[in-house]
């Protein structure tokens, strides 16, 4: 039972709760050795539409296509789960925030520009999040961070990358925000780790 409970039934990728187990590890480790630690939120765009119009079984293809796509674009590197619905979480051990932003993008193209003979199209929103240094995070707080990433992505048009708002990326990729996205920087934060890194 245990090992059934440790593996997602839909894409045989990790469960939730073995990925979140070894994030906050991994985060343990990196704020001891100084080591970068990034994260991404994967989600499928109008998911919930493909499924209603769809039918499960072609929403449950949708979700075991984007997990192979994933796994192929990500290659030896990155540790990828299924978090929720869906929802896919990587975590890449030894990345900053711009190579994170990079592996993002490389991971929404693949998605994009596949396409098999009788396949809907598919394309995925990103949310990039890095641990800051100087400040004590959390796994949790990187995902948090990276989801509100990904809403941003979405808010934005959809079928991109969000990175903005760390230190580690310039100013000028920060301009010309849409106004949903001005509203999310005056919400409050729910920790120091956010008001440093959000937006």
């Amino acid at each position: 039972m245990a090992a059934t409970k440790a593996v997602d039934p839909v894409t045989g990728l990790p469960s939730p709760a073995s990925f979140f187990l070894a994030l906050e590890l991994a985060a343990s480790e990196a704020q001891r050795s100084g080591t970068p630690l990034s994260v991404l939120v994967v989600d499928i765009d109008r998911f919930d539409e493909l499924r209603e119009k769809a039918g499960l079984e072609m929403a449950d293809a949708a979700l075991l296509r984007t997990s192979k796509l994933l796994r192929l674009a990500l290659g030896r590197d990155g540790v990828l789960a299924r978090l929720t619905g869906d929802q896919f979480g990587v975590m890449l051990v030894g990345e900053t925030i711009v190579q994170a932003q990079q592996r993002g993008e490389a991971v929404r193209l693949a998605i994009e520009l596949q396409l098999g003979a009788g396949q809907r199209r598919l394309t995925v929103s990103v949310g990039v999040a890095s641990g800051a240094a100087g400040i004590a995070w959390s796994g949790d707080e990187l995902i948090v961070l990276a989801g509100r990433r990904r809403d941003a992505a979405k808010l934005a048009g959809r079928n991109r990358v969000w990175a903005w708002g760390h230190p580690g990326i310039a100013m000028d990729q920060r301009a010309a925000w849409p106004e949903g996205i001005r509203e999310m920087q005056a919400a409050p934060r729910a920790s120091p780790f956010e008001q440093l890194s959000l937006f």
